[in-house]
């Protein structure tokens, strides 16, 4: 079945669309069935430096006016109180969803009207994260216990050809939270812990984690969109190699262990 032309017209409509009002096409390039879904009140919110990403902000701007969605940002040192009170704020446009964007996460339209879809269908989901690797190790940033209650090292690949899948943790980088179930959580929301000899290596415990934590602890459930998988910005170093192809190397392994073996020299 051909969608252009419906797809056409409701990324029209969705381009007129106020925070909460109107339906919006379902992301048929992401593979969704086809039809409608009646777009749920959402509030952008992002915990900023001075200095960011471009290719972040441009992402951002040129997707989340398409669907009506407000950006509310706070500046400053500490990641958590900045997010905070950012999602504090928004409680003047009465969200129904808070949508969480880290500095350095790039996403298409398609990929939030995706997650907008799973939202607006799953009334048993509380928060809907993105797959999302870290920079640099690029590990999953996300855990998920077995019936056990332990973190999950290993699992097979048919383990997320669903929709959803129950995590434990997740990250922030373009994540939906419910603000009804946020706003039963005492504050703060957000707060690191040290490890347990006082320092802030190995052991400790950042804010992102803590929250998920006092998520789970608060009876609130957090799923993975297998389908929708986001990128994570990060510079890298580019070197002309010893026949004047390109060699990569990551900022933090250039501090660490300093020129590559294969560069030009």
């Amino acid at each position: 079945m051909d969608l252009s032309a419906e797809r056409e017209a409701n990324n029209q409509r969705r381009a007129e669309l106020k925070p909460g009002a109107g339906p919006v096409a379902e992301s048929v390039e992401r593979g969704l069935p086809a039809g409608m879904f009646e777009m749920p009140n959402v509030v952008a919110v992002m915990s900023v430096p001075r200095l960011g990403f471009m290719d972040n902000f441009t992402c951002a701007l040129g997707v989340l006016p398409k669907f009506g969605i407000q950006t509310l940002t706070h500046t400053g040192a500490f990641w958590g109180q900045c997010l905070e009170r950012a999602i504090g704020e928004s409680e003047k446009f009465s969200p129904e969803w808070i949508l969480t964007i880290d500095y350095d996460s790039v996403f298409t339209e398609g990929q939030l009207e995706h997650l907008l879809a799973l939202a607006a269908s799953s009334p048993h989901v509380d928060a809907i994260a993105p797959v999302q690797v870290g920079r640099a190790v690029g590990t999953p940033l996300f855990t998920i216990k077995g019936e056990d209650g332990k973190v999950v090292r290993e699992m097979k690949r048919e383990h997320f050809d669903a929709e959803l899948v129950k995590a434990a943790t997740a990250h922030f980088g373009l994540t939906l939270v419910r603000m009804e179930k946020l706003r039963a959580m005492p504050h703060p929301w957000f707060h690191s812990r040290p490890a347990p000899d006082g320092n802030w290596g190995d052991g400790r415990e950042d804010d992102d984690v803590y929250f998920w934590k006092q998520w789970e602890r608060a009876g609130h459930s957090l799923y993975i969109a297998p389908r929708v998988a986001i990128g994570h910005a990060e510079l890298m170093i580019r070197w002309p190699s010893v026949d004047f192809e390109i060699t990569f190397q990551h900022p933090t392994e250039f501090k660490h262990g300093g020129l590559p073996e294969d560069i030009w020299r």
